[in-house]
């Protein structure tokens, strides 16, 4: 059978599913301030007031956003220690330094997002959820020149690396926004 026809029909397919309502795209959900509970990844957080929050699979990061992911964006995951940090392919371990866990975050998002030189402005330890970990504030311009600035949280357990990040334009959006994104990791807990 031929390849693309074959492509093209499962195409079709998937859009008249789509269409036909046979398949329910995520939608946004508003927060109204309350506790997101993610059973895949033993976690639990409060999202700003007034924001919106999506996940489109359990595997997926925990996306809020206020504005609109564009201007400004919470994320908050988790990954098992073998996949850790998939674009360089490295692992994470319960055991793991801070700063190295920091590093290997840094690297595996320069690589992930290709968005050129990534500054890390500040990298100290921090606990999330009670468990020592980093907090790493990096900057970068896009590639229309637009400057951005991202505040990230993480750490590793015995279940796997977690982090809540947070980025936004530097230009307005950031200020705005980094408080309420640093009183949700105050809220940020595991889960038994």
């Amino acid at each position: 059978m031929n390849v693309r026809l074959t492509t093209r029909c499962l195409v079709i397919i998937g859009l008249v599913a789509i269409a036909s309502g046979c398949v329910t795209p995520p939608k946004w959900e508003d927060s109204y301030g309350n506790e997101y509970v993610d059973p895949d990844g033993g976690y639990a957080i409060t999202l700003p007031e007034g924001w919106a929050w999506i996940k489109y699979n359990a595997k997926a990061p925990l996306l809020s956003s206020h504005d609109g992911p564009d201007l400004q964006a919470i994320r908050v995951f988790y990954r098992a220690h073998d996949k850790a940090f998939p674009a360089i392919e490295e692992r994470s371990s319960a055991d793991m330094p801070p700063r190295e866990l920091a590093e290997l975050f840094v690297a595996d998002l320069r690589k992930e997002r290709s968005v050129g030189t990534i500054e890390i402005v500040d990298n100290v330890p921090a606990d999330l959820g009670g468990v020592s970990g980093f907090r790493v504030e990096l900057a970068w311009r896009s590639e229309s020149g637009l400057r951005y600035r991202a505040l990230v949280y993480g750490c590793a357990t015995a279940r796997g690396f977690y982090a809540a990040a947070y980025n936004a334009p530097l230009l307005h959006y950031y200020e705005k926004s980094v408080g309420p994104f640093e009183q949700s990791v105050r809220t940020f807990k595991f889960q038994a």
